[in-house]
């Protein structure tokens, strides 16, 4: 799963601030990990967007103008879940979808979001955006969404056997 607004919008040449649509090598990433693993792998973006109206609208705009994404089944959902923690926060939204039966990846870039999931028992692969806490917790780190593919395969081999 991939989760964090800022991880699917952010690349190093586009800001996440303004995104038009989500960035091509995010799009690519995605489009990888559906060429590798089929039907055997479901993304989704659980995005926590608590206070902006703003944010919420840019994430289903940037989601809206790459038809590519939603077309091609690269994201099979998205999820705004509106709480840091309880019932609605991420770690809870991806337990939910999980059930406790299938292995969840949360890939984002807030650390605490990370260290929660990772602490739960999912996978959790940190985008370290500048400026931002490092999580220790990390199943792996980087830079950038695209960058996650080689971590994400490390992390689901184990779970496809």
């Amino acid at each position: 799963m991939i989760g964090i607004r800022h991880s699917i919008e952010a690349h190093a040449t586009t800001s996440t601030w303004d995104p038009q649509a989500i960035p091509w090598p995010n799009v690519q990433f995605l489009q990888d990990i559906r060429d590798r693993y089929e039907d055997k792998v479901l993304v989704a973006i659980v995005s926590l967007i608590r206070y902006s109206d703003k944010n919420r609208q840019r994430l289903i705009e940037a989601l809206n103008n790459s038809p590519r994404v939603l077309n091609q089944g690269l994201v099979a959902f998205a999820i705004i879940s509106t709480e840091k923690v309880g019932a609605l926060a991420k770690k809870e939204c991806i337990r939910a979808i999980a059930q406790n039966r299938v292995p969840a990846c949360l890939i984002g870039d807030n650390a605490d979001t990370i260290r929660e999931n990772v602490e739960f028992g999912h996978g959790g692969i940190h985008v370290k955006l500048r400026k931002k806490p490092y999580c220790p917790q990390a199943t792996a780190g980087v830079n950038f969404l695209e960058q996650a593919g080689p971590a994400f395969d490390e992390w689901l081999q184990p779970h496809l056997q």
